[in-house]
């Protein structure tokens, strides 16, 4: 997902983005992905100002029907509306699973590579961001800058990767909250200068225990 498109480049005229991702690995490590995210709706409709992130259900289930090529059923869904001083907003939540790791590559946000290498699954994945400001940036370019600054102020891509202990991970960004949850939270507004983020997970069979391959 979003291979050809600055996420942060939209978000800049949407503001209050939110958006939280949480997988869940078996020990066979098929699992699911628990996807929450909110948006600001256009005026006057129940209309996402940024257009890929489907409100509906049946839409979610088509285009995860069209990424995976098989029919896909998405769980849980729930859709809140919410009306604010700063305007109207969705929050959207749902369970998409998936069978393989390497199904992960066509479901997660970022551009994503899900390889086998080494008796170990690599999931790498780049978080995009926008390009940074011209030092030659005319006013007008500068204060939309800013205003972007503020508006991602506060908002941030929040996921927790769930392992059982059959399996270490290993990765290059986050924090182990605890064993077997790994965390990692990035802020929109450190992303805004070009500063996008390679985050690597490697994730492989713990020698010291015996996997099995029935799901939990």
């Amino acid at each position: 997902m979003f291979r050809r498109i600055s996420i942060l480049f939209l978000l800049f005229f949407a503001a209050c983005f939110d958006y939280s991702e949480s997988i869940y690995f078996s020990p066979d490590l098929s699992g699911f992905i628990e996807i929450e995210y909110r948006v600001p709706l256009r005026a006057k409709q129940d209309t996402s100002l940024i257009s890929y992130f489907d409100l509906e259900k049946s839409d979610i289930n088509k285009r995860y029907t069209r990424l995976l090529s098989r029919k896909t059923e998405i769980e849980n869904f729930q859709k809140e509306i919410e009306q604010t001083d700063s305007g109207r907003f969705a929050k959207v939540k749902y369970r998409i699973a998936f069978r393989a790791p390497v199904e992960l590559e066509r479901i997660l946000i970022g551009s994503t590579r899900v390889y086998f290498f080494e008796g170990k699954w690599v999931v790498q994945r780049r978080i995009p961001s926008s390009p940074p400001l011209h030092a030659d940036a005319g006013r007008v370019s500068r204060r939309v800058h800013e205003l972007s600054r503020m508006s991602l102020s506060g908002h941030s891509l929040n996921f927790l990767i769930f392992y059982p202990p059959e399996y270490d991970l290993f990765t290059n960004h986050g924090t182990i909250v605890r064993p077997g949850v790994e965390s990692l939270s990035i802020p929109l507004s450190t992303t805004q200068n070009g500063g996008g983020l390679v985050w690597t997970m490697e994730i492989k069979a713990n020698p010291l225990q015996p996997v099995s391959r029935g799901k939990p």
